[in-house]
């Protein structure tokens, strides 16, 4: 009990001061939310069209695919004021990954 207590206490600091904090998480949460119920109810749809179970496998995992893309987007551009070093350090390790393939390419053939 004491711990919950605690937390409690923990979580009103936090979201005394951070109102804004508190509505970008209840923004991501609910981009999240219906991102992942829009996937459940295309894939419902198409089971009742297709029954075909390869291509039930191959369109659920581009469903889910498409959906997780679409919930990294839409949390992007919620955070995107917040996420400025982020970025940089996006970009910096994306360009040692091109420098590692290219590497492995030139080294490969």
């Amino acid at each position: 009990m004491q711990l919950l207590n605690l937390f409690n206490i923990k979580l009103d600091d936090f979201l005394a001061g951070n109102e804004k904090y508190f509505k970008l998480l209840i923004l991501s949460l609910l981009i999240i939310v219906s991102c992942k119920f829009c996937a459940k109810i295309s894939v419902y749809i198409i089971k009742k069209i297709n029954k075909d179970s390869r291509t039930l496998f191959l369109l659920n995992q581009n469903i889910n695919i498409i959906s997780n893309l679409f919930i990294i987007g839409g949390l992007f551009v919620v955070w995107s004021d917040y996420l400025s070093n982020f970025l940089t350090i996006i970009s910096f390790v994306s360009a040692g990954v091109t420098i590692a393939i290219r590497e492995v390419f030139l080294l490969k053939y």
